[in-house]
């Protein structure tokens, strides 16, 4: 397809997995942009660009699943330069936070990881195919996340506003970058940060 293309002298730079700072549970493919588990929980997976201003948008295709507790613990998050590949997302100090699908039981929402806690947030995600969204600010640390289209309610039950900068999930602080960064656990995952809306054709 032409997502498969790039020029040779690119006009645009755009993230893709880290296959500097994979980790030995899952392995990367698609340009990157696919992250197949293997074994074990692993850490973070973290993107190739991180920044500490403006404005951006990411985004995961997380597949269906015939057994959605292999695929409880998928994260999707923010992460920290400082501490991306030593720490697990939403980490105690660690100052991340990641919206993970969850399958517990008759639970309906998924978890948000930050601080160490895992708190009820938004709508689960472990069980069909999804695209699971981030928008952040790095210059107020500000964090929202969303799942098909649909920015998930922040933990007192708010609506938020993306474009006015309201009711994030958590606003994180620090200077290091914030970085995208996602956990494949039990399945795959497929990774836009802006270079293939087709999620490596999985999506048309």
């Amino acid at each position: 397809s032409t997502w498969d293309v790039v020029e040779d002298t690119p006009t645009d730079n755009y993230c893709v997995l880290n296959a500097l700072q994979n980790t030995s549970s899952s392995t990367l493919s698609e340009g990157n942009l696919k992250s197949t588990w293997v074994s074990g929980s692993g850490f973070n997976e973290p993107a190739t660009i991180g920044a500490t201003s403006g404005k951006y948008y990411f985004e995961v295709y997380k597949p269906a699943n015939a057994s959605p507790n292999l695929t409880a613990n998928q994260q999707f998050g923010i992460a920290r330069a400082d501490t991306v590949s030593t720490t697990s997302l939403g980490a105690a100090s660690a100052n991340t936070v990641a919206y993970m699908a969850n399958s517990s039981g008759s639970d309906t929402t998924g978890f948000l990881e930050y601080n160490g806690s895992s708190t009820a947030f938004g709508s689960r995600w472990d069980d069909a195919a999804y695209i699971i969204q981030c928008a952040f600010d790095a210059d107020t640390g500000k964090v929202w996340f969303g799942r098909d289209n649909t920015w998930q309610d922040d933990t007192s039950g708010n609506t938020p506003d993306v474009a006015a900068g309201t009711y994030p999930a958590v606003t994180l602080s620090g200077d290091e970058a914030l970085m995208p960064a996602i956990r494949a656990y039990g399945a795959y995952m497929v990774f836009n940060g802006g270079s293939d809306p087709t999620f490596a054709g999985y999506k048309s």
